[in-house]
């Protein structure tokens, strides 16, 4: 499959945005592009996502490997839409079968060595749009009993990227997200 898509929660001051990422990987010059996104903070998340899927065991082909983020006219600050981003690009290398990522957010930054960290905002994120945009939200572990003090989705934590494709592609059941802070 030459192109995967995921969804994301953006967050523009305390206000939840849905976002759609869409990754293509079709004949060009070899890299990864960023569109929906501004200036430098793509290409530091180009590095992240490209990086982070290697050292998950699926490194991307020596094509060229489109991303975008929509609806572009959405600030995007952050890191917090890098596991959606390596989540659909890694569908398009069949690491994620089609319709595995339908239902489920990814909201995280990926370390170099593919772990998940955690991101601000992730309760109000998933407080307003969690049941309304996927019925499961992936987020980094740091995040997990946070994300569960809102209703309306499954939180499934992972740690790293490995996981993530594991658990979406159903290879790997999810762990049980902890109990709310109280």
């Amino acid at each position: 499959m030459s192109l995967g898509r995921a969804r994301s929660i953006a967050l523009v001051g305390l206000e939840a945005v849905p976002l759609t990422v869409e990754a293509h990987v079709g004949s060009g010059l070899p890299g990864l592009h960023i569109i929906g996104a501004a200036g430098e903070a793509a290409g530091h998340a180009a590095n992240r996502v490209r990086t982070a899927l290697a050292a998950a065991g699926w490194p991307l082909p020596q094509r060229k490997a489109l991303v975008s983020l929509s609806p572009a006219d959405v600030p995007k600050a952050g890191a917090r839409f890098d596991l959606a981003m390596a989540l659909a690009l890694a569908q398009t290398q069949g690491a994620v079968p089609e319709g595995a990522l339908d239902g489920v957010a990814a909201v995280g930054e990926l370390g170099l060595d593919a772990a998940v960290k955690p991101v601000a905002g992730v309760l109000p994120s998933v407080a307003q749009l969690g049941g309304a945009v996927a019925d499961r939200v992936l987020v980094a572990d740091g995040n997990a009993a946070e994300a569960t003090l809102a209703a309306g989705a499954a939180v499934l934590p992972v740690a790293d990227l490995s996981e993530a494709i594991a658990v979406t592609a159903g290879r790997q059941a999810p762990r049980p997200a902890p109990a709310p802070a109280t």
